[in-house]
């Protein structure tokens, strides 16, 4: 048994020991921000699997249960660090106060970061939608945009029905990411009346309208489409809703449209998505695209139709400041010229966007697939390779977000799935997913689903 030490004065011990418990939680704090930060950043890495993330959340589990455990002392630092803090502490005390009950310290926390910070919003939204009680949510109002915006997402998040009238108050909200998230929020609830919406649907903000597209057919009305196919040929807007309930009379609008380098990016994603191998050869030729986001576009809905697995690993340039490149180093990177140095880039893997591999994939098999099909990962599509998709530890976010979209739309398979939940989360919805679709037994596999 530790012996106290003779020095200290009995006085002070208390004193001492409640500021020792002090400095454990802040460092539980600087922990959690930590890890809060990290996961949000390799959430959206296109080289990271979802099942990496579950590791940084078991992590910052513990350090929030530790404050969670910490009773007033804990408390009084989350109050502190809640202020003072950066936005990751900001979302650690958060979670922490919902899990208490702590109302009101929850609700002062709204605003106490920078405002012009994009992190801010995410912050206070994540935790919510995570952790706060239900009841909550009667007490954000619609007036604040904050508070408006974290009220659609826990209510999307959630599937809370009762919500919807909100919501649809929401839809006349000024501020232009509260109008997004309450489309997307009613998707998710799968509202039964297009007409809210509907005003919505040529609205000037592309995020709203993209929004807008998706809540329309996670709720049913495929009569926007008709919409969206005379909207293609200006607005890369259309080509999500299309690809997830698009015919097979869309392929070949979706491949002219795709050659306008505005479209590009956008359009090539859509023809993975449908699925058509008719598409192939449009692709192939996109890989050697002089802009990097339609070459990742290719190479990915490439891997979509055909499953060929073929990955490459590649240095990726990171971010860095030019003052610290060498004058022959900056000027070599401008000219395209050379690779960095090792210290400015990253050894990743990725899907290849090798158009010879690729080329010479497709000639030996191309015999296997049958233009006019669907296909998804080099087999006839379905609900459930679409559901392989989820599972995919290599599949990139968007091709993820936009599988769980079309189990709604084409196959009618809804669970509360959504690919920020925590892995374990995941995990579950998942399996629920599976087992529903495994007893569908109504569509051919490779038809064009209504």
């Amino acid at each position: 048994m530790t012996q106290p030490d003779p020095s200290v004065d009995d006085a002070k011990r208390p004193v001492l020991a409640m500021a020792h418990r002090v400095d454990l939680y802040e460092e539980h704090l600087e922990e959690a921000s930590f890890l809060y930060e990290q996961r949000l950043g390799l959430l959206h890495d296109e080289t990271v699997s979802w099942r990496d993330l579950h590791d940084f959340e078991e992590r910052f589990e513990a350090h929030v249960d530790g404050l969670v455990g910490g009773g007033e002392v804990a408390l009084a630092a989350c109050r502190l660090r809640a202020v003072e803090g950066d936005f990751g502490e900001r979302h650690a005390a958060m979670r922490v106060f919902c899990r208490t009950q702590q109302k009101d310290d929850a609700l002062r926390g709204f605003g106490l970061g920078d405002p012009e910070d994009p992190a801010e919003l995410p912050a206070i939204s994540n935790a919510w939608k995570h952790d706060c009680p239900e009841a909550w949510i009667s007490e954000l109002g619609h007036e604040d945009p904050m508070r408006a915006f974290v009220l659609a997402e826990v209510a999307g998040f959630r599937r809370i029905v009762s919500a919807v009238p909100s919501l649809l108050s929401l839809l006349r909200h000024a501020d232009l990411r509260v109008l997004a998230k309450a489309a997307w929020a009613l998707g998710r609830i799968r509202l039964p009346e297009a007409k809210p919406l509907m005003r919505l649907i040529d609205h000037e903000d592309a995020s709203v309208r993209s929004a807008v597209a998706v809540a329309l057919l996670r709720s049913g009305d495929r009569n926007s489409l008709a919409h969206w196919r005379e909207r293609a040929a200006t607005d890369d807007a259309a080509f999500l809703p299309i690809a997830l309930g698009g015919i097979a009379e869309d392929v070949e609008r979706v491949r002219v449209l795709a050659a306008d380098a505005e479209l590009r990016p956008a359009g090539l994603r859509a023809l993975g998505i449908l699925g058509d191998p008719g598409s192939v050869p449009a692709l192939l030729a996109a890989l050697d695209d002089d802009d990097e986001e339609a070459a990742e576009a290719a190479g990915a809905a490439l891997q979509l139709i055909t499953g060929a697995g073929l990955r490459e690993t590649v240095q990726v340039p990171e971010e860095v400041d030019d003052e610290e490149l060498f004058d022959e180093e900056l000027e070599a990177r401008e000219r395209g010229k050379g690779p960095l140095p090792p210290e400015y880039s990253t050894e990743v893997e990725r899907p290849s966007r090798d158009a010879a591999a690729w080329g010479r994939w497709w000639d030996a098999n191309a015999s296997r697939f049958q233009n006019g099909q669907r296909y998804r990962h080099g087999a006839p599509c379905s609900a459930g390779r679409v559901l392989d998709g989820l599972l995919d530890g290599t599949a990139p976010p968007w091709v993820r977000a936009c599988g769980a979209d079309e189990l709604v739309v084409r196959y009618g398979l809804d669970e509360p799935f959504e690919v920020d939940q925590l892995v374990v989360e995941q995990r579950t919805r998942l399996g629920q997913l599976s087992a529903a679709a495994s007893e569908m037994r109504d569509q051919a596999p490779g038809a064009w689903t209504p």
